[in-house]
């Protein structure tokens, strides 16, 4: 009897072990947005773009850092007397902006993507601007 109940112990806890492991993987893949310019309007444009709170949850730091500094509407950031405006109203209604913030590793993530990322000319500026943002936000 014994013999039989040490085996299914360690079956137990290899099962336990991998559920617990695949419950806390994170996607390394960035959200893929579609071609804006393919819709009538910047509404349709910015429901395709939407990133889900569960999608972002998701994603590891970096591929959300990604998903954010190439999101399509982000040059709406400096369309308001301040980034700060934009980016206080952003986190309410983006939730992997949100999910961003929430991150310890955000600005860090922010300050590297840079210089390992396939990057338009905007992309440092982006980031740059979100650090701004987001230490400016937790000083308040």
């Amino acid at each position: 009897m014994r013999k039989k109940i040490i085996p299914l112990l360690f079956l137990l806890a290899v099962t336990v072990v991998l559920c617990a492991s695949a419950a806390n993987w994170k996607s390394d893949k960035a959200f893929v947005y579609p071609d804006i310019t393919a819709f009538n309007s910047s509404a349709a444009g910015k429901r395709a773009c939407y990133v889900s709170a569960q999608e972002a949850e998701n994603m590891t730091t970096r591929a959300l850092v990604e998903t954010v500094v190439t999101y399509p509407y982000l040059v709406d950031i400096y369309a308001f007397n301040s980034p700060d405006l934009w980016f206080h109203g952003a986190k309410s209604s983006l939730p992997m902006l949100k999910e961003l913030c929430g991150r310890p590793d955000a600005v860090e993530k922010l300050r590297e993507f840079p210089a390992g990322a396939q990057e338009d000319v905007l992309s440092p500026l982006y980031c740059a601007t979100l650090i701004g943002c987001m230490e400016r936000d937790a000083q308040q």
